[in-house]
């Protein structure tokens, strides 16, 4: 996806089915999993920002990243590097802890 995909026109300024289409195409689409999480999280704010009538788009876009990397929270940064996919024979560390 190129740079400029970062503020999309498509979510920056469109009506709200043409966010919908973006979001099905870049989120689940056959490139989904080579989205950087920084630029999905980026596109939740700039959803959020657009106010009501797109508050449903931002939160696909946080389903998106908690279901494709651990410990992600939209409160604030998480432990984990956002930056790296899960892998599943990590323990993560609640489940350390938890005896």
């Amino acid at each position: 996806m190129p740079t400029y995909e970062f503020e999309p026109l498509a979510l920056k300024s469109g009506p709200p089915l043409v966010a919908d289409r973006f979001l099905m195409t870049y989120l689940w689409g056959a490139s989904e999993c080579l989205l950087p999480p920084g630029t999905v999280m980026h596109w939740a704010v700039l959803l959020h920002e657009r106010g009501e009538d797109f508050a449903s788009h931002a939160a696909a876009c946080h389903y998106w990243l908690y279901e494709h990397y651990q410990g992600y929270d939209h409160n604030g940064p998480s432990k984990r590097r956002l930056s790296q996919k899960p892998d599943a024979t990590q323990v993560h560390e609640t489940d350390r802890n938890s005896g």
